[in-house]
């Protein structure tokens, strides 16, 4: 996923600059549907976790984001910002909020006291 996401965030800002002719800040601007979407679905993750597994609210994660990856692609850009980018961004923005704090979860679990911040340290550097 964060392969992907990385491949994603370097290659839609240029697009989005030479296809629509947007400049960098309005560039990074587009990407608040991802972000706000992210954001909002990341405070549900205590309330579905309890409901559901923590392997179940991730497998789900990584679909849905997978699905945005899909549907922007399918769609393309030449489709119009709204339609071509940010409809897929909130696929996008569903499932990195599912994925992202759980990943850092699955990553650390087990660790002992003692080592926690290490292990939480080495996941954010692979992230």
């Amino acid at each position: 996923m964060l392969g992907a996401s990385m491949s994603y965030f370097f290659l839609i800002p240029q697009a989005l600059q030479r296809v629509f002719g947007f400049t960098p800040l309005m560039a990074s601007i587009s990407f608040l549907p991802l972000t706000v979407i992210q954001f909002i679905v990341s405070l549900y993750i205590p309330r579905l976790t309890a409901r559901f597994s923590n392997t179940s609210v991730l497998i789900s994660g990584v679909v849905v984001d997978t699905l945005g990856f899909v549907l922007g692609n399918v769609i393309g850009i030449n489709s119009g910002y709204w339609w071509g980018v940010a409809f897929p961004m909130i696929f996008l923005g569903m499932g990195q909020g599912l994925i992202i704090g759980l990943a850092t979860v699955a990553g650390v679990a087990g660790t002992s006291d003692e080592i926690a911040d290490a292990a939480s340290e080495v996941v954010n550097t692979f992230q």
